[in-house]
């Protein structure tokens, strides 16, 4: 099956409304694996927008910094990471 952008948006939206913060990480760093398996880390920007508007619709306003992710390497896996957590903080 081929998954589109939105199908990642929903997932990291899933991933935001896990409880505990261990499981979370775990989740989140799993996501961010899968990403980088299937070479759609391009993608990135287009998964926050998605995340944004979909996060938007089911809990109110909230603004997400999107990051130009075509190439990572652990200092940008670092970054999303914090801000992915960072913003399922808020």
């Amino acid at each position: 099956m081929k998954y589109k952008v939105k199908d990642y948006a929903e997932v990291l939206y899933c991933i935001s409304q896990i409880k505990v913060e261990s499981e979370r990480e775990v989740a989140v760093k799993d996501f961010l694996n899968i990403l980088k398996k299937h070479y759609i880390e391009s993608w990135l920007p287009n998964i926050f927008q998605n995340f944004e508007n979909i996060y938007n619709k089911d809990v109110g306003y909230s603004k997400v910094e999107i990051i130009s992710a075509y190439k990572l390497d652990n200092n940008h896996l670092k970054e999303i990471k914090k801000l992915i957590y960072k913003n399922l903080n808020n």
